[in-house]
């Protein structure tokens, strides 16, 4: 077992856990099943399904409000070596929670961690790491925001293609004249 009470041991677990609950069920079953003890994991709590709480704080640390309910799956499980793994799982999905414990028990053996966090954490977090890369580019692309009237300011558009017409001279549904892409309502010149 991994001695979590040190600081750098909790980040490291924290890091893990964090990787097992984003990671694709697909990607858990791949390292998952790797392993041999895996095989004869036997369920200390069956897999379920229920309802979280989800709070929030006004500005990060005004006054705790509950924002709303969150669906969650959990496990928790025992491998053949007799480590205990557990695992929360956004979602309704009771084998992915049951395949993210079992990493969790794979992972904090002595063992095979080393495969767990070759096969498992360092993917999904490169995953991840892409996934907001690409984001976070597609929010600062500037071709992204149309200037809609002074009252309106900018307005998002969405990615999918314009409509057959939009460049050349296409209406306007809110005034009925014609203009060009980028231009603001109070501009447009019939």
């Amino acid at each position: 077992m991994v001695d979590t009470r040190t600081d750098a041991g909790a980040e490291a677990r924290r890091r893990a856990l964090a990787a097992f609950a984003e990671a694709a069920p697909a990607e858990l079953e791949l390292a998952v099943t790797r392993h041999a003890a895996a095989a004869e994991a036997v369920d200390l709590r069956r897999p379920e399904a229920g309802l979280v709480m989800v709070r929030g704080r006004v500005g990060g640390d005004g006054g705790p409000f509950n924002l709303g309910e969150a669906t969650v799956a959990r496990a928790s499980v025992r491998i053949a070596t007799g480590t205990t793994g557990h695992a929360y799982r956004l979602g309704r999905d009771t084998a992915a929670a049951r395949l993210a414990a079992i990493a969790d028990a794979l992972w904090q053996d002595a063992e095979t961690r080393a495969a767990i966090e070759a096969d498992l954490i360092g993917p999904v977090e490169a995953r991840l790491t892409a996934e907001r890369e690409a984001a976070s580019r597609r929010r600062r692309d500037p071709r992204r925001f149309l200037h809609d009237g002074p009252r309106r300011g900018l307005t998002a558009v969405s990615a999918r293609a314009p409509p057959p017409g939009f460049f050349s001279g296409a209406r306007s549904p809110r005034s009925g004249r014609t203009g060009r892409i980028g231009t603001c309502s109070g501009c447009l010149r019939s």
